[in-house]
């Protein structure tokens, strides 16, 4: 199933609305998250792209 970019918008925010976490919450849950990341990276299980070139390509697809 395909949604347009509109649809796409409003489930997402829905989706965000409903996770209810308080900011502090939300710092703790994404720190935790950026951690477990660099954590694999360095175990060579996860690769870093370039931030620049991954928003360019992310453009030209969508």
């Amino acid at each position: 199933m395909e949604l347009s970019e509109p649809e796409r918008a409003v489930l997402a925010g829905r989706l965000f609305a409903s996770l209810a976490l308080s900011p502090a919450k939300l710092k703790k849950s994404w720190a935790a998250e950026a951690q477990f990341r660099f954590q694999a990276f360095k175990r060579g299980e996860m690769v870093a792209l370039d931030g620049p070139e991954t928003l360019n390509a992310l453009k030209r697809r969508f």
